[in-house]
C-alpha cells in the first residue's frame, strides 16, 4: 500500500536514584528501541515505543554503577491511501544519542542530559484475494498472455526481543 519516514528528537531529563552515590564519571551507555504499537487510523499510522536506556558510571569510590530508564515515545507519520482496514507494521531506528552528565546545584552530579534522534519508518499493507489462473490451454482458440508486474507484500510474523544483561 504504502510507507513513509519521520524523524523524532526526543530530550530527557534522567535522575538517578537518593540511594545511588552521585556521578564521577560515565563510562558506557547503550539504547535500544521497543516498538509497542502500530495502528492506522485516517491515512495516518500511530507508532507507539519505548527507548531502553542502559548506562554504566564510575563514583567517587571508584564502584561501578548502573542506571536503567525506559522512555516512551509517540509519532504519527502520513501515509496516503492508507486506510483502517489496512494493517500496519513500523521500524525504528536511533540514529543519533547522547548521554551527558548534569551537575546539580549542590555540586554532585546526579542526573544525566539525554537526547536523541528517531528514524520511524511506518508501513502500510492491505490484504486481498487475487484469482489466480489455473488452467491456461484451449484446443479451440488461440491463447493470449498478458501479463503484469504485482509486487505482493505480506507479514509473516511480527518478532519483538529483549535481551538483559548485568553489569
Amino acid at each position: 500500500m504504502g510507507s513513509a519516514e519521520k524523524y523524532l528528537m526526543m530530550e530527557e531529563e534522567i535522575e538517578i536514584g537518593q540511594a545511588q552515590p552521585p556521578v564521577r564519571a560515565l563510562l558506557r551507555y547503550d539504547t535500544s528501541v521497543m516498538i509497542r504499537e502500530c495502528k492506522l487510523l485516517n491515512e495516518k499510522a500511530i507508532v507507539k515505543g519505548e527507548i531502553v536506556l542502559n548506562a554504566v558510571y564510575n563514583t567517587e569510590n571508584d564502584k561501578l554503577q548502573s542506571v536503567h530508564s525506559v522512555l516512551p515515545f509517540s509519532q504519527l507519520v502520513e501515509i496516503p491511501g492508507a486506510g483502517e482496514q489496512c494493517g500496519c507494521d513500523a521500524d525504528v531506528t536511533v540514529c543519533s544519542s547522547e548521554l551527558t552528565p548534569r551537575t546539580g546545584v549542590g555540586g554532585e552530579i546526579r542526573s544525566f542530559s539525554f537526547s536523541a534522534k528517531l528514524s520511524v519508518c511506518a508501513n502500510a499493507y492491505c490484504e486481498k484475494e487475487i484469482e489466480a489462473v489455473l488452467d491456461a490451454y484451449s484446443r479451440r482458440r488461440d491463447l493470449e498472455i498478458n501479463s503484469s508486474e504485482l509486487n505482493i507484500r505480506r507479514v509473516c510474523q511480527k518478532l519483538s526481543e529483549t535481551c538483559q544483561s548485568k553489569v
